[in-house]
């Protein structure tokens, strides 16, 4: 057996017809925009948990400061996402009845627009459950997020303490369920990659273990995420209002505040170390604002 890679083990450099399909999505992706909200509102049920910062750069700068528009595999990642999505809310829909991508609002700002608005997955009941009017959301996932949610270590061949979902998801789904006056919150997880057999075997992990999980809230619970996403909302708002950017403020995966600093990166590749940071759209903006307050009208200077 050899012990040495061969130099045509090596990958190529640029990818001559692997990544056509993805620089096409991703060519289609950027020439439509942002995608149009559900209704006029401050932020999307999407952007819980984000940056405030962020959700006010968004709303504000012009889409060519977005460079987001560079990152090709994202938006292949999103499109395979997507169409997981659509497949699953017609599985759903054909299995239960229900409806796919119902739209609500949220609050009101100070423009009078909504404070939030979105898209639920599906929202229904399922007879023969006690789970009354369900929200359904869905995402899916590397391996990575995966086994933290369902507490798995493929290293170690063995079980971890589960995290649950992550907080943007528990935001996300709960604005949608209290918008659409739903009694329980259901989030499912879709892995991109299955545990293995082996594994699965071995942790007693059955059938779709392997590649989905599931978590249903009650209403006594979602609602005060809700609640609290929506006083983050005003708080945007009244920021805005008052001419100044709102802080660089997130919410963490134990639902508790977290500041962001994108000027602070890795020494070896330049990336930020808040991950929030490195994935941002206004990232480059934000670092060329700075940190603190900054009046709204000092930004056409500073974001050039």
């Amino acid at each position: 057996m050899a012990t040495y890679t061969k130099p045509s083990d090596y990958p190529v450099n640029h990818p001559l017809l692997t990544g056509v399909l993805a620089e096409l999505i991703a060519e289609e992706s950027f020439a439509e925009g942002r995608r149009e909200t559900a209704f006029p509102c401050l932020m999307r049920y999407s952007d819980a948990g984000k940056c405030a910062r962020a959700i006010a750069l968004e709303r504000i700068l012009p889409v060519s400061e977005d460079p987001a528009s560079i990152d090709v595999a994202g938006e292949y990642r999103m499109w395979l996402g997507r169409l997981i999505h659509e497949h699953v809310q017609a599985s759903i829909i054909q299995t239960y009845g229900g409806v796919a991508e119902l739209t609500s609002q949220l609050g009101q700002a100070t423009d009078e627009t909504a404070m939030a608005a979105g898209h639920a997955d599906w929202v229904g009941i399922i007879d023969g459950t006690e789970l009354g009017r369900i929200c359904f959301e869905l995402k899916t996932v590397g391996a990575f997020a995966f086994d933290q949610a369902v507490g798995l270590n493929r290293k170690a061949y063995q079980r971890s303490y589960p995290h649950g979902p992550k907080a943007a998801a528990k935001l996300q789904g709960a604005l949608n369920a209290v918008a659409n006056d739903c009694d329980t919150l259901v989030i499912g997880l879709i892995s991109m990659e299955a545990v293995s057999i082996q594994l699965a075997e071995k942790v007693e992990m059955k059938g779709l273990d392997r590649i989905c999980a599931e978590w249903h809230y009650e209403r006594s619970e979602f609602k005060e995420w809700a609640i609290d996403e929506l006083e983050r909302a005003r708080m945007i708002d009244q920021e805005l209002s008052a001419g100044v950017l709102p802080p660089r403020i997130a919410v963490g995966d134990e639902m508790q505040p977290i500041h962001l600093a994108p000027e602070k990166v890795q020494s070896d590749t330049g990336v930020p170390k808040d991950w929030q940071c490195a994935y941002c759209r206004c990232r480059d903006a934000c670092v060329r604002i700075g940190p603190g307050i900054v009046a709204l009208d000092a930004l056409t200077e500073k974001t050039g």
